[in-house]
């Protein structure tokens, strides 16, 4: 057990004057450091907030609620509250007169404005409460009335700021973990003020009354990150892909490929759509995916390192059940994926993590410590004995497999080119010309779905156009170079 498990057992049993003791050397331990943002990110890397009573007091520092200078806590207090004040004033209105009766009959005798926004907002609430009724059931802390309510009230708020989005399903288990976060830590902080002093500024920051106003600025800074994952395509667009599902395949197709090609082609052999599984783990943040200690231990990670390695955390999920994805079906594969396996401790999935995404800044020769420091938090993310002339290996032999793609894909395509020539030139004559044209598409066809290796395809050179075969012959040493390129490394 940690020393903050311990102590937070401490409290929980033993209200005393040595409870207050530890529980205020702790708080002097986290704060009173020259460098108070380095060292409460180091704990969450290094997975130490678990079962902390500071955990919401890290939160607030990591998201930027707090700022990282102690003598400034109090103002940056006051101004999120005030600013959450204003927000209420202007949207919460619950003491409008409800409907009676039917709700279309009282928009066609009131037009105003205000009664249709007043019915627009009863259905908002009452989507809401559908889903916050659902949430995290396991867990009792979650079918109080006063916490539902205090739910619906700051999701409701948070669709009136931001229409474009409004509220969508999953953004009430994104505020859940942070309500139970900062609700501990408020009645640790209450539990113990009956016992004794405690510090002001801690008095301040973890004030159970203030409880509201703390969690909706932590939601919204939190949705910032997250809210590109909750927009949809325009009606009217010509792409309707959207945001989160160019990200998922970046994160599968490029991340995933670079890390775990072995997985990564087993996935597509069997037709797996990241999609299916995916859009949940991000749109909750991994929040069904974990129980919820160790949930916010995953979370203490991420926010610690500015929501930068989400997509690292995501490819460790998948490497860390790699051995039970490998020898499964397409069906076993999405059944693992869609109820993932609870981990025997969830720091392992955290330290993957980190080795992926030091394996990714290390390819990456031109980023510096400080860079990476300045984007993630993380001090060790990069050894410093690590010696660049093999770092610059590794990243020129990515390059040249990278190159040698782009010669296949365009001497392909120079390949479908001289076929589409020959076959618009012929009309409806169907002759030996036909056929080769017809021949040279299905070899294409072959070598793109994998069934006709490259060297096999170079050999056919006789049905190529002329220009392509003067193309090709520059290139015929690539794939030795690659293979020396590989040896190489």
């Amino acid at each position: 057990m940690s020393s903050a498990a311990q102590i937070a057992k401490l409290i929980d049993e033993f209200p005393s004057e040595a409870a207050l003791e530890a529980y205020v050397s702790q708080y002097h331990d986290l704060v009173g450091r020259e460098d108070i943002s380095t060292y409460v990110r180091n704990l969450a890397i290094n997975v130490k907030l678990k079962g902390s009573k500071f955990r919401g007091l890290a939160w607030k520092i990591y998201l930027g609620v707090l700022s990282p200078a102690r003598e400034t806590w109090k103002s940056d207090v006051a101004s999120s509250r005030a600013q959450f004040r204003q927000i209420q004033l202007k949207y919460d209105r619950k003491d409008t007169q409800s409907f009676n009766g039917d709700p279309l009959g009282t928009l066609e005798t009131c037009p105003d404005d205000s009664w249709r926004m007043k019915f627009k907002d009863e259905e908002l609430r009452s989507l809401i409460r559908q889903d916050v009724d659902r949430t995290i059931p396991e867990v009792a802390f979650f079918q109080s009335n006063k916490i539902r309510n205090l739910m619906c009230d700051l999701l409701f708020l948070y669709a009136k700021v931001d229409p474009r989005i409004g509220y969508k399903q999953g953004m009430h288990e994104i505020l859940a973990p942070i309500i139970f976060t900062l609700h501990c830590d408020a009645a640790a902080t209450q539990h113990l003020s009956s016992v004794g002093r405690l510090p002001q500024d801690l008095l301040l920051i973890s004030n159970g009354s203030e409880l509201a106003a703390d969690c909706y600025i932590m939601f919204s800074k939190v949705m910032r990150s997250c809210r590109k994952w909750y927009i949809d395509p325009e009606p009217e667009a010509r792409d309707a892909t959207s945001e989160l599902e160019y990200y998922i395949r970046d994160v599968y197709h490029n991340h995933l490929k670079s890390v775990d090609i072995e997985l990564y082609r087993h996935l597509e052999r069997h037709h797996i759509l990241p999609q299916v599984y995916a859009v949940r783990w991000l749109r909750l943040l991994f929040g069904r995916e974990f129980p919820m200690q160790d949930l916010l231990c995953v979370w203490d990670f991420l926010f610690a390192t500015n929501l930068e390695m989400v997509s690292s955390f995501f490819v460790a999920m998948l490497v860390g059940q790699r051995i039970l994805l490998l020898n499964d079906d397409a069906g076993n594969i999405l059944s693992t994926l869609m109820r993932y396996p609870q981990p025997d401790d969830v720091a392992n999935v955290i330290e993957q993590t980190k080795t992926i995404e030091k394996s990714r800044h290390g390819l990456n020769f031109a980023k510096t410590k400080k860079n990476i420091d300045q984007k993630t938090g993380i001090k060790d993310i990069v050894d410093s004995d690590t010696k660049p002339v093999v770092e610059r290996s590794k990243f020129d032999f990515l390059l040249k497999k990278y190159e040698e793609q782009r010669q296949m894909s365009l001497f392909c395509a120079a390949r479908l080119d001289a076929a589409v020539q020959q076959l618009s030139g012929l009309g409806s004559v169907v002759d030996g010309d036909t056929m080769v044209s017809v021949a040279t598409v299905k070899q294409v066809r072959d070598f793109l779905c994998g069934s006709l290796k490259w060297k096999d395809m170079q050999k056919h050179e006789g049905a190529i156009h002329p220009a392509t075969i003067q193309w090709l012959n520059k290139q015929i040493n690539a794939d030795d170079n690659i293979e020396e390129a590989e040896e190489a490394c």
